[in-house]
């Protein structure tokens, strides 16, 4: 028998009371019908309205939709966020914009699709970034868009971005964008191409007065002249031989037994350190001979075997123009990384897992067991980016991974190099082999270092 309680049921459940002049009716409760994916980054993606298009005087209308509150402060979006007039869409104009993009001066300029979807937009940032069109989809990071994006910004250390056709592209985009570049020190120029005014709430400005603004890219320097070459590798060389010290015993006594290197190590990072910014075969023979000028300065003989008897191709170069840029293609962080270090130092997996991106030197200079090696500026944003990128924090952190998976970022490791290597079509390099048991570190070049020596002048 079910007994009837004042305003509740035998079962606990409250009834809804009953309808008064006084009282209205009680709604029943409703739970959000607002889907679960509109909330996730996922779900975003596919809830961004696009707008519609409107042609007047021949010229592409502006994308329209309901702008959302914009989640920046007045401040920050005064500072960081402006429209750039071109109401005439004068050619002059796009072509000056466009002669800004100078990402070694941290200025970028993209041309996106218009009418696209925020993956759509985010994919041409990175393409105006170098990364290979269809980088997300080749290495799976579709998903990662948003953050890789922000990661490489960073990375290329951009301060300025230049958004061409900003008219076409449905205002909701726009302030994602800017609410992505929040924290990141960069400028965010929208160029409006129509006569019509733009919406608010980011400052108009003239486009010459952002031309003004922003300096030209200079001409396309020359390649280093043979002397230019020989007079920077001359002081580098002078000022390796004031601090020669060579350190293979002790190089195999301060470590434990099974992480020792192998003898020659010391000569492998001294002749990385001068050769690895060259960028032709010619520049690395130019190298070769003001390093062993630099050290007879120096009142020291830097012994090297004659190119006859022993080709010096295995010292480079390592990063021609055609591998730096395939390198920056690729999207992944980690990949990039691990390719750049395995191809600066020659270095196995098991002592790349021991990398530690710590002190002022970083990016610029890694250190590992087998001695201290240069990384060129051409390529240190992969190493910024992999930093940065990293999801743990605490006294210096290993590079991949926290301390203590050594052997599982060992691991680790071979496979990322293996695929960069695969995506840069490069062949097989040490950092490739993840080594188990007793493996010494090995010289950088080892077939052609472990030929040379330094030592005194009698």
């Amino acid at each position: 028998m079910r007994r009837r309680h004042r305003g509740r049921t035998a079962t606990g459940l409250h009834r809804r009371p009953p309808a008064t002049p006084d009282r209205p009716p009680v709604a029943p409760t409703v739970a959000a019908s607002a889907p679960a994916a509109a909330t996730s980054p996922v779900g975003a993606l596919n809830t961004v309205a696009t707008g519609q298009r409107r042609t007047t005087r021949g010229q592409a209308g502006p994308a329209t939709g309901q702008r959302p509150v914009a989640t920046i402060g007045a401040q920050t979006l005064e500072a960081r966020v402006r429209w750039v007039l071109d109401p005439d869409d004068d050619a002059a104009v796009v072509r000056g914009l466009q002669q800004r993009h100078n990402l070694d001066h941290g200025q970028l300029v993209c041309h996106p699709r218009p009418q696209g979807s925020w993956l759509s937009l985010v994919e041409d940032l990175l393409r105006a970034l170098g990364k290979h069109p269809d980088a997300l989809r080749r290495e799976h990071l579709a998903r990662d868009a948003a953050r890789l994006l922000a990661v490489w910004l960073r990375a290329e250390q951009v301060r300025h971005l230049v958004i061409l056709r900003a008219h076409r592209l449905a205002p909701p985009l726009l302030d994602r964008l800017a609410a992505l570049l929040e924290g990141a020190d960069v400028t965010l120029w929208l160029v409006w191409h129509h006569h019509t005014p733009p919406p608010a709430p980011y400052p108009p400005i003239p486009a010459a007065d952002a031309l003004a603004a922003l300096p030209a890219r200079p001409a396309r320097p020359a390649q280093s002249s043979d002397a230019e070459v020989y007079r920077r590798v001359f002081q580098a060389a002078r000022g390796e031989a004031r601090q020669w010290r060579p350190d293979g015993r002790r190089l195999g006594w301060q470590v434990p037994y099974w992480l020792h290197a192998w003898p020659g190590c010391d000569i492998g990072a001294l002749l990385q350190r001068l050769t690895i910014d060259a960028a032709t075969p010619a520049e690395v023979a130019t190298s070769l001979e003001a390093a062993r000028d630099g050290f007879a300065v120096e009142d020291r003989l830097l012994e090297l075997p004659e190119p006859a008897k022993v080709d010096p191709a295995p010292l480079g170069p390592r990063f021609s123009a055609t591998v730096t840029a395939r390198i920056r293609e690729i999207a992944c962080p980690v990949t990039s990384a691990s390719l750049v270090l395995a191809l600066a130092t020659d270095a196995e997996a098991p002592f790349l897992a021991h990398y530690r991106p710590t002190g002022e030197a970083f990016p610029a200079e890694a250190t590992l067991l087998a001695g201290t090696y240069r990384i060129p500026a051409r390529v240190q944003s992969a190493l910024r980016a992999t930093a940065g990128n990293r999801d743990h924090s605490g006294p210096c952190p290993h590079l991949l991974a926290p301390p203590g998976r050594d052997w599982q970022t060992a691991q680790c490791f071979a496979h990322a190099v293996t695929r960069g290597a695969r995506l840069c079509g490069l062949t097989a390099l040490p950092g490739a082999r993840p080594l188990y048991g007793v493996n010494p570190a090995s010289p950088f070049a080892a077939s052609y270092t472990t030929s040379c020596s330094v030592a005194d002048h009698p």
